[in-house]
């Protein structure tokens, strides 16, 4: 957008209706369900973010996990939190704005530029990652997943960077 001599221009991007799949979360607590110490190598998660089944009826209540240790019929006290299941699905609605900049150029006739010998100058602020809003909480970042949905959690966060500029042809 323009307005005079000022600019503003922006970059974003969205996703609604897609599923998610939240593999970090899913991998963490399948190392618990499984037995053995590989879950307290890699550290410990914060569960207190976590609700478990306390009583028959907490599964409709929004209640996340059925146990801390699940136990299925068939399969005993293990894989209660494997993979394949929906378990592990969140919301991908997401929307991102990746960059926006505003900015302002001064006019060649005015009195100061041609005392300086300045034909062009433009000033400038841009910043990446402003603003990103998304519908899981449970996710660190929904716009950051596989072709498949899966959110691996190996990407660093996106960083908010704030850019000043000054643009000038003598």
């Amino acid at each position: 957008m323009q307005y005079k001599k000022w600019y503003f221009q922006a970059y974003s991007q969205f996703s609604f209706g897609a599923d998610i799949k939240n593999t970090v979360l899913n991998s963490y607590m399948d190392s618990y369900d499984r037995g053995g110490d590989d879950w307290a190598r890699r550290g410990l998660a914060d569960l207190s973010e976590y609700t478990f089944w306390q009583q028959p009826g907490d599964g409709a209540a929004g209640v996340d996990f059925p146990a801390m240790y699940p136990q299925s019929p068939t399969l005993g006290a293990f894989y209660g939190f494997r993979d394949n299941q929906t378990l592990w699905i969140e919301s991908g609605d997401y929307w991102k704005v990746n960059n926006a900049s505003i900015g302002y150029t001064f006019d060649q006739n005015d009195n100061f530029m041609k005392n300086i010998g300045l034909s062009r100058l433009r000033i400038y602020g841009a910043m990446l990652n402003p603003y990103q809003w998304q519908r899981s909480k449970k996710v660190v970042d929904a716009s950051m997943v596989d072709a498949k949905g899966h959110t691996y959690g190996n990407g660093y966060p996106q960083a908010r960077t704030i850019t000043i500029g000054i643009d000038t042809k003598f």
